[in-house]
């Protein structure tokens, strides 16, 4: 502790040391906003997996808006599963955005993926290819998850033009909230990060 007041607190640096159970790789989870309590369950499991960034969004095909309340409860949600799973880092709830606004922000990220039902994709292909050229995992990635039913066409295409690569989750239909999961289960998992 270099200096204290009663409005502040000033420490210098030692050392650093890597967060225990904490993935290296920043995955960022942009899902869909479904209705009731499936967003809420959607942040708590999220946040124990190791999700470091959840973005709410907005598709053509949601049939809800969240408001700040929303967000403000799904933060107190993160917060009681980050205790409970022993993370050290509290995910961050990020203000809702539509697809479009999502595909322009994370732009720059390494790795972007869409879900995308009947995908020739896979998360390991994706994986396993940016390692191939790069000789290492990237350090922020991103999937982004539709709402029940998927995303539109157009929503896929704007996705596709700014990087994003389609993936499927597998053969059968999903619940978005379930899909949201796996994808970034099966993310953390193909980038050695479980």
């Amino acid at each position: 502790m270099v200096s204290l007041t009663r409005d502040s607190a000033k420490a210098e640096i030692l050392r650093r040391r890597r967060l225990v159970g904490e993935p290296l790789v920043e995955v960022t989870l942009a899902a869909a906003v479904i209705k009731g309590p499936r967003f809420d369950w959607l942040v708590e499991k999220a946040t124990e997996i190791g999700v470091r960034c959840i973005l709410p969004v907005i598709s053509q095909r949601c049939v809800v808006v969240p408001g700040e309340l929303k967000k403000n409860r799904w933060q107190r949600i993160a917060i009681a599963a980050m205790k409970q799973c022993g993370r050290t880092i509290l995910p961050k709830i990020l203000k809702t955005m539509s697809v479009e606004e999502v595909v322009k922000h994370f732009s720059n990220v390494p790795i972007k993926l869409v879900t995308e039902a009947g995908s020739k994709g896979s998360i390991r292909q994706i994986a396993f290819s940016y390692h191939d050229k790069r000789g290492d995992f990237p350090r922020k990635v991103l999937i982004l998850v539709g709402p029940e039913g998927g995303f539109t066409s157009e929503e896929i295409t704007i996705a596709q033009e700014h990087g994003f690569e389609c993936v499927s989750l597998g053969q059968r239909r999903l619940r978005s909230e379930t899909a949201a999961i796996l994808g970034a289960t099966l993310l953390l998992w193909e980038l050695e990060e479980l």
